[in-house]
């Protein structure tokens, strides 16, 4: 196996920021996994984890409906992955997250946020994972169904267990988490610490509210997406879809990301932000990572890769330099794109 301790470490300078007001540090990058056990094999994926935590990074993000669009059948193949590559390292360099929400099992409550549904996801989620507790849990999305006291009655007991040390959310409104902080702070429970979100050069709708609210209450953002499902890598063309083993043949990653991006105009926002990129001799993948890192309140940005080629590039993307010039100018292409309905989260 390569010695990605001794070779990779002195290629990034790997920063930490606290996840919002919490004492909890994580690196400026951390390692999604949501490719791993469908995309990318066991294999791979191990190489890929130590390629990061060599390289500094200790935030690594799961979800125990993982890998992408497996559905039921292949539920926590991705959290049993990580959960043995966890044992060879020391558990208390690594921060891992996970999330519930999504139907992980074949009955009526096996979905949801539900206090059912959560303890017994969380309870899967450290056995797929190998440990007695998971550093930040997540709720995957809102349930409108269940009365946010149960769910976040819930999360509190599982803190109380130790099963978990923090929780956060995914993809939830700004009126939600305001919601959730107010009745954590009635009845003394511990407050969500983190939104994880997709917010990327060619998705700027979380400035609108959310992004001002978390600064706002001192929750920490981190940005899932960066390279808009890997559009802003310039590597597609409109008129050729993609096949293989990528992320936007429907296949793989189901419409989401069609939905999301495949549109003439974020073709033609890309198109321009290649050409300011080549303009500025900028590494078009590390100056769209580093963009999101250069805006305010951002905890850390996730990174996804297919391979660990991919991923050698995107861990230097904290190093660059962009000038307030250069951001500034790719602020100006999400004014370029059209503003749609709000579609299904990952």
């Amino acid at each position: 196996m390569k010695d990605f301790e001794a070779e990779e470490r002195v290629k990034t300078h790997m920063l930490y920021r606290h996840v919002g007001k919490c004492g909890l540090q994580v690196s400026e990058v951390g390692l999604g996994t949501m490719t791993f056990g469908a995309q990318v094999s066991e294999k791979n994926a191990f190489l890929m984890m130590d390629q990061a935590f060599f390289s500094g990074v200790n935030l690594f993000d799961c979800a125990d409906i993982y890998p992408l669009n497996g559905g039921i059948e292949k539920a926590g193949i991705t959290e049993k992955i990580v959960g043995k590559w966890m044992k060879t390292k020391k558990r208390d360099e690594i921060i891992v997250t996970s999330k519930c929400f999504a139907k992980v099992q074949d009955h009526v409550n096996g979905l949801g946020l539900s206090r059912a549904h959560i303890l017994s996801a969380i309870n899967q989620s450290l056995k797929n994972l190998q440990t007695d507790y998971v550093d930040i849990y997540m709720a995957h999305s809102f349930d409108e169904t269940v009365p946010l006291e149960e769910t976040l009655r819930a999360f509190e007991d599982i803190v109380s267990q130790g099963k978990v040390r923090y929780i956060g959310v995914s993809n939830w409104s700004s009126w939600q988490m305001e919601k959730a902080l107010r009745i954590a702070e009635t009845k003394n429970y511990l407050p969500v610490c983190a939104d994880e979100l997709r917010y990327n050069i060619l998705f700027r709708r979380p400035e609108t509210e959310i992004m001002p609210m978390l600064q706002s209450e001192g929750l920490g953002a981190f940005s899932y997406n960066p390279l808009a499902g890997g559009l802003l890598t310039g590597r597609y063309s409109f008129h050729k879809m993609p096949d293989g083993n990528d992320r936007f043949n429907v296949d793989v990653g189901g419409p989401l990301y069609h939905v999301r991006y495949w549109n003439e105009q974020c073709f033609s926002a890309v198109e321009k932000y290649l050409g300011l990129c080549k303009q500025w001799e900028l590494d078009p993948v590390q100056a769209a990572i580093k963009w999101v890192l250069s805006k305010p309140g951002i905890s850390s940005v996730l990174l996804g890769a297919s391979n660990p080629e991919q991923l050698t590039g995107t861990l230097c993307a904290p190093n660059l330099l962009l000038s307030d010039e250069q951001v500034n100018m790719f602020d100006e292409l999400w004014y370029l794109l059209p503003r749609y309905k709000q579609e299904p989260v990952h």
